[in-house]
């Protein structure tokens, strides 16, 4: 141990934060993590105040930091870490949660900027923590995920509230203190929390121009949230933010009811949208999509364009979107009751105004300009 704070005093006497966050690692997978605990336990009958005294004997001149690196050795001594034990887990959430509140106090100091990288390691390791602890004691609350939240509050006011111009500062935590913060909440459902942590990112006037990255990022999950609500991306925005070939092929497909062709696409960059997280979500709902359209596509070409009757309502043939459903779908197999399940569920979901008329197995469409089909984005809209 002796050794170890002797690197941590060298790093803090620099004002190197990075290398001090190396060394000053919460995270029970980390090398030097494994290594302090392996020390640590070698003298497992160390009292509290004996590190107390230790780290202030090594800072002398900052016992806000010494007091800090005190309770982080009590987490690292006494946390049995990695662990599935509900038991195990709580305790070293506790321990966790004063080591902190210690460096909470360190944080907060004037000189709290060089601190930012110890802190992002706490921040993400308290998160990960609380949401593991409620997940094995099956809390359908995540209490202790909800306290790291809350104790995330104070940093984050302070980083918002930061106006110092050069980096490092106070104000470099704010982003990532928010991230962890909107990680709690989307874990818990409850979306509305996140308004205060925005309102502080938004009043802290970062320099959101020098996020070159955000923009596409964004994107790149906004395009799969879209898609299956009817919105479509124009070729130029893709191009502009390097995601043209994803999408390009994979869209018109979409439009067409093409099924085939979209699941070709999604195979083809299978790879890059399992990295994204999306495959599954887009693999799953443009399907519905896809049977929509390839219903409206049907329709328009066994009318030749003109879906709407002189008199009556418009009606689609079973049989006839049973043979477009098998070349789109490449499935020989298909029958007249996949075909009458699926436009039943259709109906359902709000994608198709219509009725089955089961006697002459056709689609009895709503009358109007739409033709029984409202637009897709119409569909799940959320009222303002």
């Amino acid at each position: 141990m002796d050794g170890w704070l002797a690197q941590v005093k060298q790093r803090y006497k620099a004002v190197d934060g990075a290398g001090f966050a190396a060394l000053v690692d919460p995270d029970p997978t980390s090398t030097a993590f494994a290594a302090l605990q392996h020390s640590l336990r070698s003298a497992p009958g160390l009292r509290a105040t004996t590190y107390t005294s230790l780290t202030r004997s090594a800072l002398t001149d900052n016992r806000t930091v010494a007091d800090f690196l005190a309770v982080f050795l009590l987490y690292v001594r006494d946390a049995d870490l990695p662990s599935h034990d509900t038991v195990a887990l709580a305790r070293a959430f506790s321990l966790l949660e004063d080591c902190f509140k210690s460096a909470d106090r360190c944080f907060a100091t004037s000189e709290g900027g060089w601190f930012v990288p110890t802190l992002r390691k706490l921040s993400r390791t308290l998160v990960s923590l609380g949401l593991a602890v409620g997940r094995a004691q099956g809390d359908p609350r995540l209490t202790r995920a909800g306290e790291a939240a809350r104790m995330l509050s104070r940093p984050i006011a302070i980083a918002a509230n930061d106006r110092t111009s050069e980096s490092p500062c106070k104000r470099d935590a704010l982003f990532f203190l928010a991230n962890a913060t909107f990680r709690v909440y989307f874990a818990l459902s409850n979306l509305r929390l996140c308004d205060t942590v925005l309102n502080n990112v938004q009043n802290a006037n970062a320099p959101m121009d020098e996020f070159t990255m955000a923009d596409r990022l964004i994107l790149t999950y906004l395009i799969a949230a879209s898609l299956p609500l009817g919105f479509f991306p124009t070729l130029p925005l893709l191009q502009h933010f390097n995601l043209l070939e994803p999408y390009a092929a994979l869209i018109p497909s979409l439009k067409r009811g093409d099924f085939r062709g979209v699941l070709s696409e999604l195979n083809r960059w299978q790879a890059w949208h399992l990295k994204c997280g999306n495959y599954l979500l887009l693999r799953e709902k443009l399907e519905t999509i896809c049977w929509r359209n390839l219903a409206r596509r049907t329709l328009f070409v066994l009318t030749d364009g003109s879906p709407l009757p002189p008199t009556g309502p418009p009606t689609l043939s079973l049989p006839a979107l049973l043979t477009a459903a098998r070349l789109s779908f490449q499935d020989p197999s298909l029958d007249v009751d996949d075909v009458e399940s699926m436009c039943v569920s259709l109906m359902d979901q709000g994608y198709i105004k219509a009725y089955i008329l089961h006697s002459k197995r056709i689609l009895v469409l709503q009358k109007g300009p739409r033709a029984g089909f409202p637009p897709i984005a119409t569909v799940n809209a959320v009222g303002g």
